[in-house]
């Protein structure tokens, strides 16, 4: 039988996890059956929570607990000792709970194949915050065109409404990605020729249609919505770096366009929000990169990284 991939591994475990937690009990023959994994390849998986062990520093074993219990029957079975339920014996904060009601309500409502597994934590989550949530996630009248012309790589003319009180506006936008975000859509993207990203509320677009023009996106694209306005603490370097390097930078990262400039490097600019973030990007530029135009960058980049390598060396 061909192995199964690491993803494929733990989607199986969580999937019979699950089983045990709302069934009590299940042989292993049936558990193998409803997740589609052999029982030679499922028993395997099993032992990793099958029991916890605590050890010292020393690696000298302090004690066991149990997890599930495989009993000799193949029967998987979990306990009222289980050391799920005694974490879940305390509950989160009021808080807590209200931001997960609402996360679980969003994606019951977004995916219907997670309708299922998320009714048993709404239901839970609803007697702690002893209230209804109610989250609209309505797809709006242009959603499906901007997610065709998304996958398209198209721009897209709308007719646009940016709030309550303004005028409506024709333009061509070019949207990156659409995503939502409580319980409202949005297609992320610049106005077709200029640079900037702007979040644009799918349900304001009151026509649009497909452009005659393609784009391409950028790799990683952050999106901020329009209550989420960061700019004011933008930072931004410009470098030259190596493009391969790009997908191991530190994230939120917004990336301007990139410029080929024939020695394997490209130049573009690095956004990051806050002071922090950005001398943390400087520490993870790798080597060979070069930062331009801001030579306080660079100085802060070698001081920082000297600090590291002193605290490190002692």
């Amino acid at each position: 039988m061909p192995p199964i991939s690491k993803r494929q591994q733990f989607q199986a475990l969580m999937a019979v996890l699950a089983i045990v937690e709302e069934r009590r009990s299940v042989s292993i023959v049936d558990a193998s059956a409803e997740v589609g994994v052999a029982v030679d390849q499922l028993r395997p998986l099993l032992n990793h929570v099958l029991y916890l062990e605590f050890r010292d520093n020393n690696d000298e074993l302090i004690s066991k607990t149990a997890a599930f219990l495989l009993d000799e029957h193949d029967e998987l079975v979990m306990t009222d000792q289980h050391w799920l339920r005694n974490l879940a014996a305390i509950p989160p904060s009021p808080s807590v709970a209200l931001r997960l009601l609402v996360a679980c309500t969003v994606m019951r409502s977004l995916d219907d194949t997670a309708q299922r597994p998320l009714d048993t934590a709404i239901a839970k989550l609803e007697r702690l915050v002893a209230a209804d949530v109610v989250v609209p996630v309505d797809r709006p009248p242009m959603l499906d065109i901007c997610e065709h012309a998304r996958s398209l790589r198209r721009t897209l003319r709308i007719r646009y409404l940016k709030d309550a009180l303004s005028e409506v506006t024709d333009r061509e936008i070019a949207p990156w990605s659409v995503y939502s975000n409580w319980g409202k859509w949005y297609a992320y993207g610049p106005d077709f020729g200029d640079d900037i990203a702007k979040s644009f509320r799918v349900d304001r677009i009151l026509t649009a249609e497909l452009g005659e023009h393609e784009f391409d996106a950028p790799d990683i694209v952050t999106e901020f919505p329009e209550l989420f306005n960061l700019e004011e603490y933008a930072r931004t370097v410009r470098v030259r770096i190596d493009p391969g390097a790009l997908d191991g930078l530190p994230n939120p990262l917004r990336l301007g366009p990139r410029i080929d400039i024939g020695d394997g490097r490209v130049e573009v600019d690095l956004t990051v929000f806050s002071d922090q973030r950005l001398e943390n990007l400087l520490l993870m530029l790798p080597v060979g990169t070069d930062i331009l135009d801001a030579p306080e960058y660079a100085n802060s980049r070698r001081a920082a990284a000297a600090e590291l390598l002193e605290l490190y060396s002692a």
